[in-house]
């Protein structure tokens, strides 16, 4: 199903609410504390890579500056990440 197929099923309404209520979810486990143990996870993946002698795709600090920013952004109302989407 794509959100246009949402759309027309069960109304812009209903769809948008649902969104929120998915974004919602995702922010309340966005924690510090999660942001710390996925960064153990992507040292783990880059030393397994790089034991390989392979070199990751995304650095590490990349990854990490990501999730710094999202962690960030997770601190924003809902509506306010909405207004950025035209759906």
């Amino acid at each position: 199903m794509t959100v246009q197929q949402a759309k027309k099923e069960y109304g812009f309404f209903d769809t948008m609410s649902a969104i929120t209520y998915i974004m919602e979810a995702g922010k309340q486990n966005f924690t510090a504390e999660a942001i710390e143990q996925e960064k153990k996870e992507i040292l783990d993946e880059d030393a397994k890579i790089k034991a390989k002698g392979n070199i990751p795709i995304i650095s590490a600090e990349y990854q990490f500056h990501i999730l710094d920013i999202a962690y960030k952004l997770a601190q924003l109302p809902t509506s306010e990440l909405m207004k950025n989407y035209k759906i």
